[in-house]
């Protein structure tokens, strides 16, 4: 169970409705990219794998540093010659993403 709905909490906590809307907000995760999708793996007690799904960049594409105990993993698409797609499936968007 991800989310918890508080709307029946609010009749009977007169006066607390703010608090509640606090915590639905703050379990929502609209704003929240989940682009691209990762893998966090335990390899052993003090070691871990991140494994991303970076379909349609290149190395040279991918920024990874590590400063203050964050990883920060930013993809930034180069303008590439326009193509005549049929259907384009993979999304190559610009992302950063944090761990």
């Amino acid at each position: 169970m991800r989310a918890y709905n508080f709307a029946p909490l609010w009749r009977s906590t007169i006066g607390y409705d703010h608090l509640l809307d606090l915590f639905d907000a703050a379990q929502r995760t609209e704003g929240e990219d989940h682009y691209p999708p990762y893998d966090i793996e335990r390899q052993s007690e003090d070691r871990y794998q991140i494994s991303l799904a970076l379909a349609g960049f290149t190395p040279d594409e991918i920024a990874v540093t590590a400063e203050h105990n964050v990883l920060s993993i930013e993809g930034r698409k180069t303008e590439a010659v326009k193509k005549d797609y049929l259907y384009q499936g993979i999304s190559a968007r610009q992302f950063k993403r944090t761990f």
